[in-house]
Protein backbone atom coordinates (compact mmCIF):
# COMPACT_ATOMS: atom_id res chain seq x y z
CA UNK A 1 0.00 0.00 0.00
CA UNK A 2 1.23 3.44 -0.79
CA UNK A 3 -0.07 5.82 1.86
CA UNK A 4 2.63 8.38 0.91
CA UNK A 5 0.43 11.25 2.01
CA UNK A 6 0.42 10.01 5.61
CA UNK A 7 3.80 8.34 5.98
CA UNK A 8 6.71 10.57 6.96
CA UNK A 9 9.25 8.29 5.31
CA UNK A 10 8.81 5.11 3.29
CA UNK A 11 10.55 1.88 4.18
CA UNK A 12 12.66 2.26 1.02
CA UNK A 13 13.77 5.71 2.14
CA UNK A 14 14.66 4.42 5.59
CA UNK A 15 16.81 1.66 4.13
CA UNK A 16 18.57 3.95 1.67
CA UNK A 17 19.16 6.85 4.04
CA UNK A 18 21.30 4.91 6.47
CA UNK A 19 19.68 6.84 9.32
CA UNK A 20 18.64 5.10 12.51
CA UNK A 21 15.03 3.88 12.46
CA UNK A 22 13.25 2.21 15.37
CA UNK A 23 10.17 0.00 15.23
CA UNK A 24 8.72 -3.04 16.91
CA UNK A 25 7.80 -6.66 16.24
CA UNK A 26 4.16 -7.78 15.90
CA UNK A 27 3.58 -11.47 16.53
CA UNK A 28 0.35 -11.53 18.52
CA UNK A 29 -1.79 -8.38 18.26
CA UNK A 30 -3.02 -6.97 14.96
CA UNK A 31 -5.96 -4.78 15.94
CA UNK A 32 -7.65 -1.81 14.26
CA UNK A 33 -5.84 0.66 16.51
CA UNK A 34 -2.35 -0.81 16.19
CA UNK A 35 -1.10 1.73 13.64
CA UNK A 36 -2.07 4.70 15.78
CA UNK A 37 -0.75 2.99 18.92
CA UNK A 38 2.67 2.52 17.33
CA UNK A 39 2.62 6.02 15.86
CA UNK A 40 1.85 7.40 19.30
CA UNK A 41 4.80 5.43 20.66
CA UNK A 42 7.09 7.03 18.07
CA UNK A 43 7.70 3.95 15.92
CA UNK A 44 9.21 4.51 12.49
CA UNK A 45 8.18 1.09 11.16
CA UNK A 46 6.60 -2.23 12.10
CA UNK A 47 7.85 -5.77 11.61
CA UNK A 48 4.78 -7.97 11.06
CA UNK A 49 5.56 -11.66 11.44
CA UNK A 50 3.92 -14.60 9.71
CA UNK A 51 6.62 -17.18 10.40
CA UNK A 52 5.89 -17.71 14.09
CA UNK A 53 2.54 -15.98 14.64
CA UNK A 54 0.05 -18.12 12.74
CA UNK A 55 -1.29 -14.96 11.09
CA UNK A 56 -3.16 -15.70 7.88
CA UNK A 57 -2.81 -13.66 4.72
CA UNK A 58 -6.25 -12.21 5.39
CA UNK A 59 -5.09 -11.04 8.83
CA UNK A 60 -1.97 -9.50 7.32
CA UNK A 61 -4.00 -7.77 4.62
CA UNK A 62 -6.17 -6.11 7.27
CA UNK A 63 -3.17 -5.42 9.50
CA UNK A 64 -1.38 -3.55 6.74
CA UNK A 65 -4.37 -1.20 6.44
CA UNK A 66 -4.46 -0.71 10.21
CA UNK A 67 -0.77 0.19 10.20
CA UNK A 68 -1.14 2.41 7.15
CA UNK A 69 -3.83 4.35 9.05
CA UNK A 70 -1.19 5.33 11.61
CA UNK A 71 1.39 6.11 8.93
CA UNK A 72 3.58 3.13 9.84
CA UNK A 73 5.59 1.54 6.98
CA UNK A 74 5.61 -2.22 7.44
CA UNK A 75 7.78 -5.16 6.51
CA UNK A 76 6.23 -8.62 6.55
CA UNK A 77 8.20 -11.78 7.25
CA UNK A 78 6.71 -14.63 5.28
CA UNK A 79 6.91 -18.23 6.56
CA UNK A 80 8.83 -19.62 3.58
CA UNK A 81 11.14 -18.77 0.71
CA UNK A 82 8.64 -19.78 -1.98
CA UNK A 83 8.03 -17.45 -4.93
CA UNK A 84 4.24 -17.63 -4.59
CA UNK A 85 4.44 -16.49 -0.94
CA UNK A 86 6.68 -13.57 -1.88
CA UNK A 87 4.39 -12.39 -4.68
CA UNK A 88 1.18 -12.94 -2.75
CA UNK A 89 2.28 -10.86 0.24
CA UNK A 90 3.45 -8.11 -2.10
CA UNK A 91 0.09 -8.19 -3.89
CA UNK A 92 -1.87 -7.67 -0.66
CA UNK A 93 0.16 -4.57 0.08
CA UNK A 94 3.36 -5.34 1.98
CA UNK A 95 5.84 -2.54 1.47
CA UNK A 96 8.70 -4.74 2.61
CA UNK A 97 8.95 -8.52 2.22
CA UNK A 98 11.34 -10.48 4.43
CA UNK A 99 12.46 -14.06 3.78
CA UNK A 100 13.75 -16.26 6.62
CA UNK A 101 16.81 -18.52 6.59
CA UNK A 102 18.41 -17.29 3.38
CA UNK A 103 21.66 -19.17 2.96
CA UNK A 104 22.49 -19.08 -0.74
CA UNK A 105 22.78 -16.75 -3.69
CA UNK A 106 20.28 -18.90 -5.62
CA UNK A 107 17.57 -18.32 -3.00
CA UNK A 108 18.31 -14.60 -3.01
CA UNK A 109 18.04 -14.40 -6.80
CA UNK A 110 14.74 -16.28 -6.76
CA UNK A 111 13.40 -13.84 -4.16
CA UNK A 112 14.27 -10.83 -6.30
CA UNK A 113 12.59 -12.44 -9.32
CA UNK A 114 9.45 -13.21 -7.29
CA UNK A 115 9.11 -9.70 -5.84
CA UNK A 116 9.93 -7.56 -8.88
CA UNK A 117 7.96 -7.05 -12.08
CA UNK A 118 9.67 -7.30 -15.47
CA UNK A 119 12.26 -6.34 -16.52
CA UNK A 120 13.79 -6.80 -13.03
CA UNK A 121 11.90 -9.99 -12.19
CA UNK A 122 9.10 -12.39 -13.07
CA UNK A 123 6.31 -11.43 -10.69
CA UNK A 124 2.88 -11.96 -12.19
CA UNK A 125 1.21 -8.68 -13.07
CA UNK A 126 -1.94 -7.60 -11.22
CA UNK A 127 -2.84 -3.92 -11.15
CA UNK A 128 -5.55 -1.86 -9.45
CA UNK A 129 -5.52 -4.15 -6.41
CA UNK A 130 -4.34 -3.69 -2.81
CA UNK A 131 -0.64 -3.10 -3.53
CA UNK A 132 -1.30 0.01 -5.66
CA UNK A 133 -4.31 1.22 -3.68
CA UNK A 134 -6.64 0.28 -6.54
CA UNK A 135 -5.43 3.25 -8.60
CA UNK A 136 -5.46 3.25 -12.37
CA UNK A 137 -2.21 4.10 -14.15
CA UNK A 138 -0.45 3.24 -17.42
CA UNK A 139 0.94 -0.28 -17.11
CA UNK A 140 4.60 0.61 -17.59
CA UNK A 141 4.36 3.37 -15.00
CA UNK A 142 2.54 1.12 -12.51
CA UNK A 143 5.16 -1.64 -12.78
CA UNK A 144 8.05 0.78 -12.40
CA UNK A 145 6.40 2.39 -9.36
CA UNK A 146 5.84 -0.99 -7.72
CA UNK A 147 9.43 -2.05 -8.37
CA UNK A 148 10.71 1.16 -6.83
CA UNK A 149 8.44 0.96 -3.79
CA UNK A 150 8.97 -2.66 -2.70
CA UNK A 151 11.78 -3.54 -0.32
CA UNK A 152 13.39 -6.98 -0.17
CA UNK A 153 14.95 -7.93 3.16
CA UNK A 154 16.77 -11.23 3.50
CA UNK A 155 17.44 -12.86 6.85
CA UNK A 156 20.95 -14.14 7.44
CA UNK A 157 20.55 -16.60 10.30
CA UNK A 158 22.64 -19.66 9.46
CA UNK A 159 26.34 -20.43 9.18
CA UNK A 160 25.78 -20.92 5.41
CA UNK A 161 24.19 -17.49 5.19
CA UNK A 162 27.19 -15.90 6.87
CA UNK A 163 29.50 -17.47 4.27
CA UNK A 164 27.31 -16.16 1.44
CA UNK A 165 26.53 -12.75 2.97
CA UNK A 166 28.84 -10.82 0.67
CA UNK A 167 27.42 -12.35 -2.52
CA UNK A 168 23.84 -11.93 -1.30
CA UNK A 169 24.39 -8.28 -0.36
CA UNK A 170 25.95 -7.56 -3.76
CA UNK A 171 22.82 -8.73 -5.61
CA UNK A 172 20.74 -6.01 -7.31
CA UNK A 173 17.24 -5.99 -5.90
CA UNK A 174 18.28 -6.93 -2.36
CA UNK A 175 17.69 -3.89 -0.17
CA UNK A 176 18.74 -5.05 3.29
CA UNK A 177 20.10 -7.91 5.36
CA UNK A 178 18.51 -8.81 8.67
CA UNK A 179 20.33 -10.82 11.32
CA UNK A 180 18.15 -13.50 12.91
CA UNK A 181 20.16 -13.62 16.10
CA UNK A 182 18.60 -16.64 17.81
CA UNK A 183 18.63 -18.86 14.73
CA UNK A 184 22.14 -17.73 13.90
CA UNK A 185 23.44 -18.57 17.37
CA UNK A 186 21.74 -21.98 17.18
CA UNK A 187 23.24 -22.64 13.74
CA UNK A 188 26.67 -21.81 15.14
CA UNK A 189 26.16 -24.32 17.97
CA UNK A 190 25.96 -21.65 20.68
CA UNK A 191 22.20 -21.01 21.15
CA UNK A 192 21.52 -17.76 22.98
CA UNK A 193 25.22 -16.95 23.50
CA UNK A 194 25.23 -13.57 21.80
CA UNK A 195 28.55 -12.47 23.30
CA UNK A 196 30.34 -15.63 22.16
CA UNK A 197 33.29 -14.90 19.84
CA UNK A 198 31.78 -17.03 17.06
CA UNK A 199 28.53 -15.09 17.15
CA UNK A 200 30.30 -11.75 17.31
CA UNK A 201 32.50 -12.69 14.33
CA UNK A 202 29.49 -13.85 12.30
CA UNK A 203 27.72 -10.56 13.06
CA UNK A 204 30.81 -8.61 12.05
CA UNK A 205 30.94 -10.40 8.69
CA UNK A 206 27.27 -9.78 7.94
CA UNK A 207 27.58 -6.11 8.86
CA UNK A 208 30.68 -5.74 6.72
CA UNK A 209 28.91 -7.32 3.74
CA UNK A 210 25.95 -4.96 4.00
CA UNK A 211 28.18 -1.92 4.41
CA UNK A 212 30.43 -2.88 1.48
CA UNK A 213 27.45 -2.97 -0.89
CA UNK A 214 25.45 -0.08 0.54
CA UNK A 215 22.61 -2.24 1.81
CA UNK A 216 20.44 -1.73 4.89
CA UNK A 217 21.03 -3.72 8.04
CA UNK A 218 18.49 -4.68 10.69
CA UNK A 219 17.88 -6.82 13.74
CA UNK A 220 15.58 -7.22 16.74
CA UNK A 221 16.72 -6.22 20.23
CA UNK A 222 15.17 -6.77 23.65
CA UNK A 223 16.93 -4.24 25.85
CA UNK A 224 19.13 -1.15 25.94
CA UNK A 225 22.54 -2.88 26.14
CA UNK A 226 21.64 -5.03 23.14
CA UNK A 227 20.38 -1.98 21.25
CA UNK A 228 23.56 0.00 21.94
CA UNK A 229 25.68 -2.89 20.72
CA UNK A 230 23.56 -3.21 17.57
CA UNK A 231 23.92 0.48 16.72
CA UNK A 232 27.67 0.30 17.36
CA UNK A 233 27.84 -2.71 15.01
CA UNK A 234 26.19 -0.70 12.22
CA UNK A 235 22.54 -1.78 12.41
CA UNK A 236 20.17 1.01 11.44
CA UNK A 237 16.79 -0.79 11.36
CA UNK A 238 16.14 -1.71 15.00
CA UNK A 239 12.99 -3.53 16.11
CA UNK A 240 12.51 -3.11 19.86
CA UNK A 241 10.96 -6.15 21.53
CA UNK A 242 7.66 -7.69 20.54
CA UNK A 243 4.03 -6.91 21.29
CA UNK A 244 3.29 -9.91 23.53
CA UNK A 245 6.51 -9.61 25.54
CA UNK A 246 6.27 -5.85 26.01
CA UNK A 247 2.68 -6.11 27.22
CA UNK A 248 3.51 -8.92 29.62
CA UNK A 249 6.47 -7.05 31.12
CA UNK A 250 4.50 -3.82 31.54
CA UNK A 251 1.59 -5.62 33.18
CA UNK A 252 3.95 -7.59 35.44
CA UNK A 253 5.55 -4.35 36.61
CA UNK A 254 2.18 -2.80 37.42
CA UNK A 255 0.87 -5.91 39.14
CA UNK A 256 4.06 -6.00 41.18
CA UNK A 257 3.40 -2.43 42.34
CA UNK A 258 -0.12 -3.33 43.45
CA UNK A 259 0.99 -6.48 45.23
CA UNK A 260 3.61 -4.49 47.12
CA UNK A 261 1.17 -1.89 48.44
CA UNK A 262 -0.04 -1.60 52.03
CA UNK A 263 -3.82 -1.78 52.17
CA UNK A 264 -5.95 0.75 54.06
CA UNK A 265 -6.52 -1.44 57.14
CA UNK A 266 -2.78 -1.90 57.64
CA UNK A 267 -2.92 -5.56 56.67
CA UNK A 268 -0.59 -6.33 53.78
CA UNK A 269 0.97 -9.22 51.99
CA UNK A 270 4.30 -8.96 53.82
CA UNK A 271 2.51 -9.50 57.09
CA UNK A 272 0.54 -12.41 55.62
CA UNK A 273 3.72 -14.08 54.45
CA UNK A 274 5.49 -13.37 57.72
CA UNK A 275 2.62 -15.04 59.56
CA UNK A 276 2.98 -18.01 57.23
CA UNK A 277 6.68 -18.19 58.08
CA UNK A 278 7.81 -17.32 54.53
CA UNK A 279 9.76 -14.13 55.36
CA UNK A 280 11.37 -12.84 58.58
CA UNK A 281 9.82 -10.10 60.66
CA UNK A 282 10.78 -6.56 59.55
CA UNK A 283 13.41 -4.81 61.64
CA UNK A 284 12.17 -2.42 64.30
CA UNK A 285 14.69 0.28 63.33
CA UNK A 286 12.69 3.45 62.49
CA UNK A 287 12.71 4.48 58.84
CA UNK A 288 14.54 7.76 59.50
CA UNK A 289 17.31 6.02 61.45
CA UNK A 290 17.53 3.29 58.83
CA UNK A 291 17.95 5.89 56.09
CA UNK A 292 20.78 7.54 58.00
CA UNK A 293 22.45 4.20 58.66
CA UNK A 294 22.33 3.14 55.00
CA UNK A 295 23.65 6.54 53.93
CA UNK A 296 26.48 6.45 56.49
CA UNK A 297 27.64 2.94 55.75
CA UNK A 298 27.15 3.08 51.95
CA UNK A 299 26.54 -0.65 52.32
CA UNK A 300 30.23 -1.25 52.83
CA UNK A 301 31.38 -4.49 51.28
CA UNK A 302 28.25 -5.07 49.19
CA UNK A 303 29.17 -7.17 46.18
CA UNK A 304 27.75 -7.34 42.68
CA UNK A 305 27.08 -10.83 41.41
CA UNK A 306 26.91 -10.67 37.57
CA UNK A 307 25.23 -14.03 37.19
CA UNK A 308 21.93 -12.64 38.47
CA UNK A 309 21.72 -10.04 35.72
CA UNK A 310 18.67 -11.03 33.64
CA UNK A 311 19.07 -14.38 35.32
CA UNK A 312 17.24 -16.50 37.82
CA UNK A 313 15.83 -13.61 39.86
CA UNK A 314 14.42 -11.91 36.77
CA UNK A 315 12.99 -15.13 35.42
CA UNK A 316 11.23 -15.73 38.71
CA UNK A 317 9.88 -12.19 38.86
CA UNK A 318 8.65 -12.28 35.27
CA UNK A 319 6.93 -15.58 35.93
CA UNK A 320 5.27 -14.64 39.21
CA UNK A 321 5.38 -10.85 39.62
CA UNK A 322 6.06 -11.65 43.28
CA UNK A 323 8.85 -9.74 45.02
CA UNK A 324 8.24 -11.60 48.25
CA UNK A 325 9.07 -14.84 46.54
CA UNK A 326 12.32 -13.21 45.40
CA UNK A 327 13.07 -12.41 49.03
CA UNK A 328 12.47 -16.01 49.95
CA UNK A 329 14.53 -17.45 47.09
CA UNK A 330 17.33 -14.85 47.22
CA UNK A 331 17.67 -13.79 50.86
CA UNK A 332 19.59 -10.59 51.45
CA UNK A 333 19.09 -9.28 47.92
CA UNK A 334 18.11 -5.78 46.81
CA UNK A 335 17.35 -4.92 43.18
CA UNK A 336 18.35 -1.75 41.35
CA UNK A 337 16.82 -0.21 38.21
CA UNK A 338 19.11 -2.12 35.89
CA UNK A 339 18.03 -5.44 37.30
CA UNK A 340 21.23 -6.18 39.19
CA UNK A 341 21.06 -7.94 42.54
CA UNK A 342 23.18 -6.38 45.26
CA UNK A 343 23.99 -8.48 48.29
CA UNK A 344 23.89 -6.20 51.32
CA UNK A 345 23.81 -6.82 55.07
CA UNK A 346 21.38 -8.64 57.30
CA UNK A 347 19.82 -5.34 58.31
CA UNK A 348 18.93 -4.48 54.72
CA UNK A 349 17.48 -7.95 54.27
CA UNK A 350 15.34 -7.68 57.38
CA UNK A 351 14.07 -4.31 56.20
CA UNK A 352 13.28 -5.45 52.65
CA UNK A 353 9.50 -5.66 53.22
CA UNK A 354 9.59 -1.96 54.14
CA UNK A 355 11.72 -1.12 51.14
CA UNK A 356 9.33 -2.81 48.76
CA UNK A 357 6.14 -1.21 50.08
CA UNK A 358 5.31 1.75 47.85
CA UNK A 359 8.24 1.12 45.52
CA UNK A 360 7.81 1.96 41.86
CA UNK A 361 8.97 -1.01 39.80
CA UNK A 362 10.44 -0.88 36.33
CA UNK A 363 9.57 -3.31 33.54
CA UNK A 364 12.54 -5.54 34.22
CA UNK A 365 11.57 -6.15 37.82
CA UNK A 366 13.90 -3.62 39.45
CA UNK A 367 13.04 -1.00 42.05
CA UNK A 368 12.91 2.32 40.23
CA UNK A 369 12.29 4.45 43.33
CA UNK A 370 11.69 3.85 47.01
CA UNK A 371 9.81 6.63 48.84
CA UNK A 372 11.73 7.64 51.96
CA UNK A 373 14.82 5.60 51.17
CA UNK A 374 18.17 6.02 49.50
CA UNK A 375 18.65 3.49 46.72
CA UNK A 376 21.41 1.09 47.73
CA UNK A 377 24.55 1.35 45.61
CA UNK A 378 27.53 -1.02 45.68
Amino acid sequence: MNGEGMMKKSLKQMVRSGELAAGTFLVEFVTPGIGHILAGAGCDFAFLDMEHSGFSEETVKAGLRFLEAGGIPTLVRIPSREAHDVARIADIGAEGVMLPLVGSLEVARAAVAALKYPPLGRRGVALRIAHDNYRAAPAAEALATANERTVLILMIETAEGVEQAGAIAALEGVDALWVGHFDLSASLGIPGEFEHPRFREATRRICAAAKAHGKGLGRLVTGEPEARQAVADGFRLIAWGGDAWLLQEAVAAGVGVVKGMRVADGHDRAEEQHAAGRIPSPTSIPVSEKKEEVHRRQVTGAKLNEKWRVGAAHALYRETGDFYMLLERFPGALFDTNGYVFFATEDEYLNCPHLIRGARLNVRGGIASIPGYIRVKP
